[in-house]
């Protein structure tokens, strides 16, 4: 990266000024002994816009009732994180650099994990955590080598270089230890490779290992697990069989391993394939993600008020997809002006790539496709599906008709700089009220989480 040193001299003295700022006003916030968290939860929907949000509000609702069913967000939302980047004019932030600055409290570049903006490492929460002899974990839906959990425990300088995040998850050591006490999704590949088995030294380090749901069940009772449950990310929630843990069920024992630290805990939790289905304008699958997310914020959400010194912070890195809902003139929904009609995605089993994937040997699209969707097919649907090719085309055909159903738009493939939403539950909460920068969150959980540690662990 070439970089200018007096614009790098200028976005340090501005984090410098910014740590400074918001220090003295989580101090002021957090002055009560009572409001100091002893456990952290953040929970990361990757991609995760205001739009998203409203469409699994909607997807959800009971239609029968005249009231529109609450989220389990709804009642605590606390403000918004904005999404620039580092650069000019305005370049949106991606999940490397937005999980830094989650992480550090530092704004960093796109593409680079827990580095500065000279590229130096930077300390990341986890890392503190572990200084502290505080229980550390993650549960994500991707890779655990992916962008997301590897900016709170690793320090590379491109985000994409799987092998080196997955040996610096095991080589990352504070007192002869890997920073991670459980980590818990996708990316076997990562970790078992020609040139190191990185699966074998986990073990051999006393890790317990788990490759499927049951056997992460049999884990049960473990202070050290690596569970690694696909090759590379998991399959979409509705398309899971049972061998594969939910995001809810992995956030459930990570924090039952967790909980037995008397020193507390931080754990990471995130939703990754939110972004996924936004990258690729796939209204089910962003349903079918939402809904692992939600599920495992309950699960959070449960353990923080029955524990009442966990804080549970809910955010997203960035929108992605450019999601919007409703159309003017539904051509499926009469006498209404403007439309978004989530029953089109309510009866699936599947989505589009699922279905796909599933389909029999010889079995055309049209037909797979007659007895996938729960609604008649048009002559314009039955001639772009006959047309449509097999594999990547066969799912974007598929996608075009729910679109179409639901009165689903899309602006990108790509990330927009739209605020997200930002929630928080339990001691602390109130140091996150407002809109705030990214690395301004970061900040405020590193003071929260550790300014008085030592107060904090004699009560």
């Amino acid at each position: 990266m070439r970089l200018v040193p007096l614009v790098i001299a200028g976005l340090v003295l501005m984090a410098c000024t910014t740590d400074s700022d918001v220090r003295q006003e989580v101090n002021a916030i957090t002055g009560s002994p009572g409001s100091v968290p002893r456990n952290l939860i953040i929970m990361i929907g990757d991609g995760m816009g205001p739009a998203q949000v409203s469409a699994f509000r909607a997807f959800q609702d009971d239609p029968e009732t005249v009231a529109v069913e609450t989220l389990p967000v709804d009642s605590i939302l606390v403000g918004n994180v904005r999404t620039k980047s580092m650069g000019a004019p305005w370049v949106v932030v991606d999940s490397a650099a937005a999980a830094t600055a989650y992480a550090t409290g530092q704004p960093t570049w796109n593409e680079v994990v827990g580095l500065d903006a000279s590229g130096e490492p930077l300390e990341t929460l986890f890392e503190r955590a572990r200084r502290q002899d505080m229980g550390v974990g993650i549960a994500v839906t991707s890779e655990v080598t992916h962008a997301t959990p590897a900016s709170f425990l690793a320090h590379v300088d491109y985000r994409k270089k799987y092998a080196r995040i997955a040996d610096q998850l095991f080589d990352n050591q504070i007192d002869g230890r890997p920073i991670a006490d459980i980590l818990l999704g996708g990316g076997r590949t990562h970790l078992q490779r020609e040139d190191r088995n990185l699966v074998g030294e986990f073990e051999n380090a006393g890790y317990r290992i788990a490759m499927t749901a049951s056997e992460l069940t049999q884990s049960a009772g473990s202070d050290l697990v690596l569970g690694l449950f696909a090759p590379r990310g998991l399959p979409a929630a509705w398309d899971r069989d049972p061998t594969i843990p939910s995001l809810a069920e992995m956030t459930r024992f990570a924090l039952e391993s967790l909980s037995g630290n008397r020193n507390g805990f931080v754990l990471l939790v995130e939703g990754s394939q939110i972004d996924w289905a936004g990258h690729d304008n796939q209204i089910a699958k962003l349903m079918s993600e939402m809904g692992d997310f939600m599920d495992a914020i309950e699960v959070a959400l449960d353990f923080a008020e029955a524990d009442g010194e966990t804080l549970v912070m809910i955010t997203a890195d960035h929108e992605t997809g450019g999601l919007s809902l409703g159309v003017e003139d539904h051509p499926f929904v009469a006498d209404e002006a403007y439309v978004w009609d989530p029953r089109p995605l309510q009866q699936l089993d599947g989505t589009p790539l699922g279905m796909v994937i599933g389909m029999e040997p010889g079995q055309s699209l049209l037909e797979a496709a007659t007895h996938y969707f729960p609604f008649e097919l048009d002559a314009a649907e039955r001639e772009l599906l006959t047309n449509a090719g097999s594999g990547e085309d066969a799912v974007v055909a598929l996608n075009l008709i729910l679109d179409r159903r639901t009165g689903t738009g899309w602006s990108t493939g790509g990330h927009t700089g739209v605020d997200v939403p930002l929630y928080a539950y339990g001691p602390g909460s109130e140091a996150l009220r407002g809109s705030h920068a990214s690395e301004a969150v970061g900040i405020r959980l590193n003071q929260l989480m550790f300014a008085d540690r030592g107060q904090a662990a004699e009560r």
